[in-house]
């Protein structure tokens, strides 16, 4: 990875911790879990999810692979199944 690369994954982690978001460093190689709570005044307010976010060495010029390593379900979707049409 190149200083260009390293200086810019470290700013954009750097700025994720001032969000306020708790990082699990480096649990693989590039790969780091985030906790994020849910938004206030929402339905998934008081929830917790983990995301896992792979950045890659080509990183900024090629995108992370981010996903949740728990289950999220979205309000629309089950606001459909509740209430089918």
């Amino acid at each position: 990875m190149n200083r260009t690369c390293i200086r810019r994954k470290v700013k954009d982690l750097a700025d994720l911790r001032k969000r306020g978001f708790d990082i699990i460093e480096d649990i693989e190689k590039n790969t780091y879990v985030i906790r994020m709570d849910g938004p206030k005044e929402t339905l998934y307010e008081g929830g917790v999810w983990y995301l896992r976010i792979y950045i890659p060495d080509t990183y900024p010029f090629k995108s992370p692979s981010i996903g949740f390593v728990n289950k999220i379900f979205h309000h629309y979707r089950i606001k459909k199944k509740q209430f089918p049409k």
